[in-house]
């Protein structure tokens, strides 16, 4: 699963979360423990499943949720999931996790991530230059049976191709559209405009974070121990 976060400044620090507006990426053969060199049943990275011959692309999902694709929307998969685990409340079980996960390693990584702004452009610019600082984050998150969420990896700098590339046999490659990646995509750019230059509400992202308002017990430690740094 990729989810957006926009990171807006460092020093205060805000967060939003898209937890529709994702991608969700699944393997294109059933899981078999007895062969680990089939990429195909253990990966689901678009780049290797993309020259599956199962690979099944922007068929829109039913009333019955029939359509398996190989990439939808999180909206769509929120639909399976509430289709086929009916008991499980998606908002208050699934999301909140997610928000908890993301909301944990802004916490945890902010520290380098202002040491590193500082030091960069120096204290007082960085101070006067926070409200142009921002970042449109991948997040890479897996679920286990219990629907608990496991984060694979942060991408800085996560793709915004909005084309499906498949290689083919004879070195070329072809090219098309893919509305999946180019609805969600351009969406996520348009709303992130929204919040950095109108300074508006989004109807995507979810403010998760506001180290200005953050009252729990590792914030105010940091807030403490940084403004100590800075006197340094």
């Amino acid at each position: 699963m990729r989810v957006y976060v926009l990171v807006h400044g460092v020093s205060p620090m805000k967060a939003y979360l898209a937890t529709d507006f994702g991608l969700a990426r699944f393997c294109t053969e059933d899981y078999d423990m007895t062969d680990s060199r089939n990429v195909y049943s253990h990966l689901t990275n678009y780049c290797l499943n993309k020259n599956s011959k199962n690979y099944v692309k922007d068929q829109v999902l039913d009333e019955e949720s029939k359509v398996n694709n190989s990439k939808m929307s999180l909206a769509d998969a929120w639909r399976l999931v509430e289709k086929h685990y009916p008991e499980v409340d998606i908002d208050s079980e699934i999301k909140q996790k997610i928000r908890d996960l993301v909301v944990n390693v802004l916490i945890a990584t902010r520290s380098t991530i202002e040491l590193r702004y500082v030091e960069h452009i120096g204290q007082k610019e960085a101070a006067k230059s926070n409200h142009k600082f921002f970042q449109i984050l991948g997040f890479d998150i897996m679920f286990d049976d219990c629907f608990n969420p496991w984060l694979f990896e942060v991408n800085a700098y996560p793709s915004m191709n909005i084309f499906f590339e498949k290689d083919n046999p004879d070195g070329t490659y072809s090219k098309e559209a893919s509305e999946v990646d180019e609805k969600i995509k351009t969406t996520v750019f348009a709303e992130s405009a929204r919040i950095l230059l109108g300074n508006r509400d989004s109807e995507v992202f979810d403010k998760v974070y506001d180290s200005e308002n953050s009252t729990d017990n590792s914030s105010v430690i940091y807030e403490t121990v940084f403004e100590i740094y800075k006197k340094l």
